[in-house]
């Protein structure tokens, strides 16, 4: 072995910041909280102005016609940044030694721009402005919403209260049951 080899392997390893485990430093930075706030705080919709001319008379008409805006979204916002979805949710989520937060305000941001989100889908599905089964799809799937039907009887008591089950305690013994009822 040569005495450069000798003498490369030798050398200590750079002392790492305090908390440091292993990989490339975090591309985290706070004005991000803010950044996310005003990417997904916009408008739902805007008025378009549209020219309409008339072919005998040549006469011009305006009319303005409603535009859904974009919806905004995490992987929209992760573009933009030149990060992923995850490395987003990372943030939101990474938690010190103590288990609490590293990024509370990002969390707390990221939860503020899913409240803009579902806003404007929710006023744009109202207007009409999305395709329907797009609007079922986003409520079932990205804001969780649920379809849900409940059957009551009158003044919003339930149809069944209960029900009585019967426990034979001989299999031929099926119809003098009245001493093994069993409510519930």
């Amino acid at each position: 072995m040569s005495k450069i080899a000798t003498a490369k392997s030798q050398t200590a390893p750079t002392p790492k910041p305090e908390g440091y485990i292993f990989g490339r430093p975090t591309k985290y930075k706070r004005e991000y909280c803010q950044q996310l706030i005003e990417y997904f705080n916009i408008q739902p919709y805007y008025e378009r102005k549209e020219t309409i001319t008339n072919l005998k008379t040549k006469q011009k008409y305006y009319k303005y016609r409603t535009v859904a805006n974009d919806l905004p979204s995490l992987v929209g916002f992760a573009c933009k940044l030149g990060v992923t979805r995850d490395t987003l949710n990372e943030w939101a989520n990474a938690v010190n030694k103590d288990n609490k937060l590293k990024h509370k305000d990002f969390s707390d941001a990221i939860k503020k721009a899913k409240e803009y989100q579902e806003y404007i889908w929710q006023t744009n599905s109202l207007k009409g402005l999305y395709n329907t089964a797009f609007t079922i799809f986003a409520g079932k799937n990205i804001f969780n919403w649920k379809e849900k039907s409940e059957i009551t009887g009158k003044g919003d008591t339930p149809l069944v209260a209960g029900f009585n089950y019967v426990t034979p305690d001989k299999p031929n013994d099926a119809d003098d049951n009245s001493d093994n009822k069993t409510n519930l």
